[in-house]
């Protein structure tokens, strides 16, 4: 009986990156040859940080830092391209479904859990519509 409920835990899991996979396909770099408005200066922002310059003295926007960092470490992982920065976007996505849904399991169980997962997901990423760099 053990043994059976990991295994749907499992298949829940694998669900939720599922999820998180097919969502981002809807921002996907070939999607959007032009990137959005704040992505792009987040994009910018990271590539010359990249290139060694030095932040808020060189180069600036009034974001604090870390969105730009993971930029350029998306960039650094891409080779300069945006599938780096989309990949991490998916990883951060797949966490957020994990970690909300492991928050719920408990109480609720397992697929009150994952509805809920899974419903408040759907409702944030209808109202945010693939901006998901912030």
């Amino acid at each position: 009986m053990l043994k059976r409920r990991l295994w749907f835990e499992i298949f829940l899991i694998v669900l939720l990156l599922g999820l998180a996979v097919l969502s981002a396909f809807y921002f996907y770099p070939f999607a959007s040859q032009v990137p959005h408005r704040d992505s792009g200066i987040y994009l910018y922002i990271g590539s010359e940080l990249l290139k060694g310059k030095t932040i808020y003295s060189e180069v600036w926007e009034h974001k604090p830092p870390f969105i730009f960092y993971i930029n350029a470490l998306g960039l650094l992982l891409g080779c300069g391209s945006p599938w780096g920065v989309w990949g991490i976007e998916i990883a951060f996505l797949f966490l957020t479904l994990l970690i909300s849904y492991l928050a719920m399991r408990k109480s609720l169980g397992a697929v009150i859990a994952f509805l809920l997962s899974t419903a408040a997901f759907l409702a944030v990423y209808l109202y945010m519509s693939g901006n998901f760099t912030e």
